[in-house]
């Protein structure tokens, strides 16, 4: 099968995802052809030949104007298509009143990421979504994204796994943070994490302890306050070398997401997952669904109970430092749904 696989907004933060989804469907068998935004496909190792079209790349704060370029990229997309050239036609990140007013032709396959969450606080973002979805088949990642389409009348929708990243091998940890017997790593800022940092990095009894194990944990935040001894702040962003370094040498994960985090998969619980990492997980219905996967026990719902977690893993290592290994085989992303223009 012919595919057209198009990422009209081509964020950033979707490079690991894309790869995991273009590998998924050249291994089906299927030719697949690209639409990015400039400079998109290098991030991504796409061979310039399979690049049909480059779209503008825009960086506005002012959300009008943004918006104002998504649908002029949308636009341009519907008048470059060569319909008549592909099977099916893949958008792997999609914005819903963009592609409602571009009127591309049907049928295509949406991949959803964050729009539900707009979908459900938004009557008009829901209506362009509903119809849009008439004629389009819907792609989520989560069972609480298949139950909240339904709930609104949408069901022509297929679950896929977010799908996993490779392992991270042979990355070289930082060298300040090299001589501690034992790193934790909460390594999103996003969805209120700095609620919990800011009590992490006041908590000075906590910090004695860490210190007195010569434990490590590590941040990223955007507070503006000081390090403790053993609780430290990263205040900037990462280079992929530098997160992959400190991420492969951890020996636990938190993250802390609200209840405002739904119908959405967390890419760093995937990479939780793809390097066998333990992990703290917020007790929300978005990250409890992999619950069979990392453990009841994983959870923590107050800071008290996330504190107690941290103590109970550092007195368990003093003891051993036994590794896991997580069951992968449900997160490979399964496309074999997919029909083209004659049906199959």
């Amino acid at each position: 099968m012919k595919i057209l696989y198009v990422d009209p907004i081509s964020p950033l933060g979707h490079v690991n995802f894309n790869k995991i989804h273009i590998e998924s469907l050249k291994k089906n068998g299927h030719v697949i052809d690209f639409i990015f935004k400039e400079g998109y496909s290098k991030l991504l190792d796409i061979p310039d030949d399979r690049i049909v079209l480059t779209l503008k790349a825009y960086s506005f704060k002012d959300g009008i104007r943004n918006r104002i370029n998504i649908l002029q990229n949308f636009i341009r997309i519907k008048k470059w298509i060569k319909y008549h050239e592909y099977d099916t036609i893949i958008f792997s990140s999609f914005d819903e009143t963009a592609l409602y007013l571009s009127n591309i032709k049907p049928p295509l396959y949406l991949i959803n990421h964050n729009n539900l969450a707009g979908v459900e606080r938004s009557y008009i973002k829901r209506f362009f979504y509903k119809q849009i979805s008439k004629r389009n088949t819907q792609i989520v990642m989560d069972k609480s994204s298949v139950l909240f389409l339904s709930s609104i009348g949408v069901n022509n929708v297929y679950k896929v796994s977010h799908g996993l990243t490779k392992e991270f091998l042979d990355c070289n940890l930082p060298e300040t943070y090299r001589n501690y017997k034992s790193i934790i790593f909460a390594p999103s800022v996003k969805m209120y994490g700095d609620e919990v940092n800011n009590k992490l990095i006041n908590d000075k009894e906590l910090n004695s302890y860490l210190k007195k194990h010569n434990v490590l944990l590590l941040l990223k935040s955007s507070l503006l306050v000081e390090d403790e001894s053993n609780i430290k702040l990263i205040k900037r962003r990462l280079s992929n070398e530098e997160y992959k370094g400190i991420f492969a040498n951890s020996d636990l994960i938190i993250l802390s997401y609200s209840i405002g985090f739904k119908y959405r998969t967390s890419g760093i619980l995937m990479e939780c997952i793809a390097n066998d990492k333990r992990v703290l997980l917020s007790d929300i219905s978005a990250l409890r669904e992999y619950e069979d996967v990392v453990g009841a026990s994983s959870f923590w719902s107050n800071y008290e109970m996330l504190r107690t977690k941290i103590v109970e893993f550092v007195e368990a290592t003093k003891i051993s430092k036994e590794k896991i290994s997580y069951n992968k085989d449900r997160f490979v992303p399964d496309y074999s749904f997919i029909k083209g223009k004659n049906g199959y």
